[in-house]
């Protein structure tokens, strides 16, 4: 069973979901970031997630970024191994940035979405405001 987002989850799905995977569904999730960004501010992201491991006892396996799986997936779609000259954009360093990280690219953090300001450990090489100026300054670099 494949956990994400979902806008009517409520405590009977939670006690279905869990059974289901005590019973041996698999648990997958998409992702575990905790908020998604939304033009009308932040909604729960991950808690759907965490509310159906801790019924059911069992440790998700997470798909997406930044997770080796998708890590994985990146290299063998793209056929290529060596990934530095690549740029990751993403809003949240602790997904976006250590995915870069972990494939071996360049991350522009953009701050249009869930953190409002990038720290030089998050290992930004490029960090603007939104996407648009993210690309202008990517597409600016010398390769």
């Amino acid at each position: 069973m494949v956990v994400g987002y979902h806008s009517t989850f409520d405590y009977k799905g939670l006690t279905r979901l869990s059974a289901a995977v005590r019973n041996g569904a698999r648990l997958i999730a998409t992702n575990d970031d905790a908020t998604y960004p939304t033009p009308k501010g932040l909604i729960p992201g991950g808690s759907i997630l965490a509310a159906v491991a801790t019924a059911s006892g069992v440790t998700p396996t997470i798909a997406g970024k930044p997770h080796e799986a998708m890590a994985n997936l990146v290299r063998t779609v793209s056929g290529v191994e060596d990934l530095s000259s690549a740029w990751m954009i993403g809003d949240r360093s602790s997904t976006d940035g250590l995915f870069a990280r972990r494939v071996g690219c360049r991350f522009a953090h953009v701050m249009s979405g869930v953190v409002r300001e990038s720290r030089p450990e998050d290992g930004a090489s490029i960090v603007a405001d939104d996407l648009a100026r993210a690309v202008e300054h990517i597409l600016r670099s010398p390769q």
